[in-house]
């Protein structure tokens, strides 16, 4: 049986993939959606666990993984 943490991600993922879905309708080239330019910011600690169809063609048109800042880069973000 699932654990009540698991059955509400289920239910967030499953309203997330509807809303991203419903967002340009069955149709994504059609002209009258081509003034939409929505931008979805989101992180995560390990790319791995994301679910495969968030992130399926289709639904998302780039992802951009920064990687982590080296030592100089670190040191540089204190003495800013």
């Amino acid at each position: 049986m699932d654990s009540e943490n698991e059955k509400s991600s289920n239910r967030l993922l499953s309203l997330l993939l509807t809303e991203m879905d419903g967002i340009l309708g069955k149709s994504s080239t059609s002209k009258e959606h081509l003034d939409y330019q929505i931008i979805i910011i989101a992180t995560t600690t390990d790319s791995n666990l994301l679910d495969p169809a968030i992130i399926r063609p289709g639904r998302l048109d780039k992802i951009v993984q920064i990687p982590l800042p080296d030592f100089n880069a670190r040191k540089g973000l204190i003495f800013f």
